[in-house]
């Protein structure tokens, strides 16, 4: 591993850690920049369905109006993301919320598929996602701690983690024998005993 890449991967698992410590400190910051994500989302979404109204040879018809209109609410919605973090990070957690209990009630209908045994392990972490889902949506201050926590402490581990392989990679050595094949000798196979 290169000096440089040590340094970099040591400043960005430096990163994870502090990003992380922030998180856990204000518990309203990762869901605002889910939030501001999906107003990135947004926006990239309308500015693509617009530009597709733009391309339509016939905008006469419905479907190409309707198109547009699209494409327009998918912009006011980024702008609204972006001007209100707070409507932002509320929007999130619904919509994680909503995301897990559609996750659950899906993995309901393929309960058939599997064998005993993981049908009841399937069965109880099903029950958990749907009451994770529904605690998003119904409570809003415990649904916003429900997001912040994994992802902060994820974060935290994810950065000792890469600093600590930054720290402890060691650079290759340089004494290894460099073999230079002749280009017009056909190719050998190794022996592996």
């Amino acid at each position: 591993m290169k000096i440089t890449n040590k340094v970099i991967s040591l400043v960005v698992g430096i990163l994870f850690i502090i990003a992380g410590i922030v998180a856990l400190a204000d518990f309203i910051i990762i869901p605002q920049i889910i939030g501001i994500l999906l107003g990135v989302a947004a926006l990239v979404q309308g500015l693509r369905v617009i530009w597709i109204y733009i391309r339509t040879e016939d905008k006469s018809a419905f479907r190409p109006n309707l198109i547009l209109v699209w494409g327009i609410l998918l912009i006011l919605l980024a702008v609204f993301l972006f001007v209100s973090s707070n409507v932002a990070s509320i929007i999130a957690v619904y919509l994680v919320g909503a995301w897990f209990i559609a996750e659950a009630v899906a993995s309901f209908f393929t309960l058939k598929l599997l064998d005993k045994t993981t049908m009841k392990v399937s069965i109880v972490l099903n029950l958990l996602i749907l009451a994770g889902g529904i605690v998003l949506i119904l409570h809003q201050p415990l649904g916003i701690k429900m997001l912040t926590v994994p992802i902060a402490i994820s974060l935290i581990l994810d950065g000792i983690s890469i600093s600590l392989l930054a720290i402890m990679r060691r650079h290759p050595t340089t004494n290894q024998i460099v073999t230079v094949e002749d280009p017009e000798e056909p190719a050998r196979l190794e022996d592996k005993y």
